[in-house]
């Protein structure tokens, strides 16, 4: 190789590397928006532990962003449901305490007061007695709040659902014990329960976590078949949240329980 080749390929090379040291690649650049693409991204695929950490990492390039405040406190959520352990407390009281602060923020923001709702109702779930009481009036409100601003989100109206249907299923003792030291529990039927699901699956026919608890709220009514058409129409359903898997478990284990109502009922009256 003569020598004018050899430097007219050392300068090729030379300007290759410079040309890549000073450009770098799409995936180097990092912003507050590509964080949140990739955060996205990674709740979408339910990899909400990746997901935590590019939110958490688009709040640090970008402090106080509403759309990373928001996706933390959900995919903190969603990361305490999948682990369903003594580990989810912490994710939940992160959460809880996160989305307090984003609806003192933005009084005015439907999202922000059902992710309070959503949050401390998960946290209640590692609570004593007296604490759970005293925390359920904040998550009346807080899903009251939430509907007044937007009546139009099925999630809304499905987690006061469930809300309802728990407090109607409380258990007599709790609720003597929330009488002694609150002066009772904030009010919530079966009736009211199956109004707010009804109205969730009107706005989401497909929502397989308001058709379950659905369910279960007209089983309690001992409207049988009426449980049992919610959990049949289950199964034609795909799986589009995380919980669904669960949901769609749950209602099997009541399908078959109301499918033994109904057959001692038909045997007795056919005796």
């Amino acid at each position: 190789m003569s020598a004018g080749l050899r430097l007219l390929l050392l300068a090729t090379i030379l300007a290759g590397s410079l040309q890549g040291a000073s450009t770098p690649h799409a995936e180097e650049i990092v912003n507050a928006d590509s964080l949140l693409a990739r955060a996205d991204r990674q709740a979408e695929a339910w990899d909400f532990a990746a997901a935590i950490e590019s939110f958490r990492a688009a709040l640090a390039a970008e402090p106080g962003d509403w759309r990373a405040r928001i996706g933390l406190v959900q995919a903190l959520v969603d990361r305490g449901e999948t682990l369903d352990s003594k580990d989810s407390r912490a994710y939940y009281e992160e959460a809880a305490n996160l989305a307090d602060a984003l609806a003192a923020d933005h009084p005015d923001s439907a999202r922000a007061h059902y992710l309070s709702a959503l949050a401390s109702g998960q946290l209640a779930l590692f609570l004593g007695g007296k604490e759970k009481v005293k925390l359920s009036r904040r998550i009346k409100q807080s899903m009251d709040r939430s509907l007044a601003l937007d009546d139009s989100d099925s999630e809304a109206w499905t987690a006061r659902g469930v809300y309802y249907y728990e407090l109607a299923t409380l258990s007599k003792a709790l609720r003597l014990f929330a009488k002694v030291l609150f002066g009772g529990v904030p009010p919530g039927t079966l009736a009211d329960a199956k109004r707010d699901l009804e109205r969730a699956l009107e706005l989401d026919p497909g929502k397989i976590a308001a058709h379950n608890q659905l369910a279960w709220t007209l089983y309690k009514l001992e409207d049988h078949e009426g449980a049992l058409a919610h959990c049949e129409r289950i199964r034609g359903l795909p799986d589009v949240d995380h919980e669904d898997a669960n949901d769609r478990l749950d209602a099997a284990e009541l399908q078959e329980k109301v499918e033994k109502r109904l057959r001692q009922r038909r045997a007795r009256r056919g005796g």
